[in-house]
C-alpha cells in the first residue's frame, strides 16, 4: 500500500510510487537499458508475477 503524503505534486506522487517494495529495484534494473519482463523476473528472484 502506498503512502498518501497529502501533497498534490509530482515529487510526492513519485515518492508514493517508488516507495513500493519492488519499484526501486525494478527502476534500478531499468536504468541499465530496456528489459523484458522475463529479464526483470530472472534478475529479481522472489518478485511476484501477479
Amino acid at each position: 500500500m502506498s503512502k498518501d503524503y497529502g501533497q498534490f505534486c509530482g515529487l510526492s506522487r513519485a515518492a508514493a510510487v517508488l516507495g513500493e517494495r519492488w519499484a526501486l529495484m525494478i527502476v534500478r534494473d531499468l536504468t541499465v537499458g530496456p528489459r523484458r519482463f522475463t529479464d526483470l523476473q530472472a534478475g529479481l528472484p522472489g518478485i511476484p508475477t501477479a
